[in-house]
C-alpha cells in the first residue's frame, strides 16, 4: 500500500461515528471523528511494517467539550491496524498536560525544532 493509499484510508475515517470504552466496563463513549492529521513516522520494524502518527478531534454525543485522542496505526504489508492504547482526554486537560510538559527543557527542544512541512 503507497503512503498516499494509507493517508486516504486514515482521512475517509473524518465525519464517521467513533465508539470506545474503557477496559474496566465503563459507560461506553459515542460520538463523532471531526477532524484528523496523520503524519508517517520515520521508524519501522525489522518486519518492515511501518507507523502513522494521528491525532483526533473527537465530539461525543454526552461530553460538552471536544476531546482530542492521539494515537497510531501499524501497517504490515497491507494490514492496517488502530493501536491498542492511546491518550483521549478533553482539550483542557491536554493543555493542562502540554503546560506541564512545557516546563521540561527536552520538551521545550521537542516543540521549538518543529517543522511546518513535517507532513
Amino acid at each position: 500500500m503507497t503512503d498516499e493509499q494509507v493517508l486516504a484510508r486514515l482521512m475517509a475515517k473524518v465525519k464517521k461515528p467513533v465508539c470506545f470504552a474503557y477496559p474496566a466496563g465503563e459507560e461506553k463513549k459515542e460520538g463523532i471523528l471531526t477532524a484528523r492529521v496523520a503524519v508517517k513516522s520515520s521508524g519501522s520494524t525489522s518486519s518492515g511494517a511501518r507507523f502513522w502518527n494521528v491525532i483526533d478531534l473527537l465530539t461525543f454525543r454526552a461530553e460538552p467539550r471536544p476531546w482530542v485522542r492521539l494515537c497510531y496505526y501499524r501497517l504490515d504489508g497491507e494490514r492496517l491496524t488502530f493501536s491498542r492504547g492511546a491518550l483521549t482526554d478533553t482539550k483542557d486537560d491536554l493543555r493542562a498536560l502540554f503546560a506541564a510538559a512545557a516546563k521540561e527543557e527536552w520538551f521545550r527542544e521537542v516543540v521549538t525544532e518543529l517543522q511546518p512541512d513535517a507532513g
